[in-house]
């Protein structure tokens, strides 16, 4: 392998000063026109759509460290009936960190932790941009199976919007089910899971939506309750705790 370019040998005695090149460059405004379609508030009714709330938002960024008891490795793109059936479940402080081809969708995660584990959730919080009727489909069933006690959904607005149908395959029936559903600005991809007969707490991370995309993605299960308490806070306290509270003073 040839050894890469010395730097310092560099002639940079013909380049231009950055002042002089960069006044060429196309205004943002100008080249940016009808690309950030995400950027705009859609209109909507606040009687007819009272999950969704275009101010929801963080007040601050927000980190978390911790140090795995041991971490794994899985390439499920070769074998992704293990990912159906999340083979292998992490232990306590573990973290799993896996690749997918796009054949499973991240949903698949959730009746794979239930079948391994053999308990019902009590708690699932959803972070989605997008999700699919089968999704909604099979969600409503573990619900209505009673594998699923409690759901908080929170899903982009702009999903409603340019999905309506597929929205509201769930949405409004986790409603009327007496679940929570938050449409805001969103492109988190996160699953929370509290198991109901131990209390174990799994966090599912991910660059993937709850429905396939066909798409090389990669996730992480991580079995450990401080990741599932620095997650769960500022969903409840900076997401979900402020519209009930503003809900209160107007009734």
């Amino acid at each position: 392998m040839k050894p890469g370019p010395n730097l310092k040998s560099l002639d940079t005695a013909g380049l231009r000063e950055p002042a002089e090149w960069t006044a060429e460059l196309t205004e943002a405004a100008e080249w940016s026109q009808g690309l950030h379609e995400f950027d705009d508030v859609p209109d909507f009714d606040a009687k007819e759509d009272p999950e969704v709330d275009v101010n929801a938002h963080l007040s601050r960024d927000l980190s978390f460290t911790r140090t795995p008891t041991g971490r794994m490795f899985r390439d499920y793109r070769a074998d992704p009936a293990a990912y159906a059936h999340i083979d292998p479940l992490p232990k306590a402080g573990q973290s799993l960190h896996g690749v997918i081809s796009g054949r499973y969708a991240l949903f698949e995660l959730i009746p794979a932790i239930l079948e391994r584990t053999g308990e019902k959730i009590r708690d699932l919080y959803i972070a989605t941009l997008s999700f699919s009727k089968p999704n909604a489909a099979k969600l409503l069933a573990m619900l209505d199976a009673g594998q699923v006690k409690h759901i908080a959904l929170l899903i982009s607005y702009f999903f409603k919007k340019q999905n309506r149908s597929v929205y509201d395959a769930l949405v409004p029936e986790l409603l009327e089910r007496g679940h929570r559903v938050l449409a805001l600005r969103s492109h988190c991809k996160l699953c929370l899971i509290r198991m109901d007969r131990h209390g174990t707490k799994y966090v599912i991370e991910s660059s993937a939506n709850l429905r396939s995309s066909k798409n090389i993605e990669q996730f992480s299960v991580t079995r450990c309750p401080k990741l599932y308490k620095f997650h769960q806070t500022w969903i409840e306290d900076e997401l979900f705790r402020p519209r009930k509270r503003e809900k209160a003073d107007v009734d």
